[in-house]
């Protein structure tokens, strides 16, 4: 197998949503892909939680110097 082969069925293995067993790669590689695929998907989560607790933390500072409108 190329790595471009493997590399596609990996995809199609996360687009399934990881309900059916990695097509296209021997067995004996199996569980090796599956921790690839699980350190990926825990990987780009950790990034994606920090990138919106930036974002928060941005906002709750911005409306920290926001002008106060007082009702009249």
């Amino acid at each position: 197998m190329t790595s471009e082969q493997i590399q596609n069925s990996l995809f199609n293995y996360v687009e399934k949503m990881q309900t059916v067993n990695p097509q296209d790669i021997p067995a004996n590689l199996v569980p090796e892909a599956t921790r690839i695929v699980d350190s990926t998907i825990s990987s780009a989560m950790k990034q994606t939680f920090n990138a919106l607790t930036l974002i928060i933390l941005l906002g709750l500072i911005t409306s920290i110097f926001l002008p106060i409108k007082r009702k009249k």
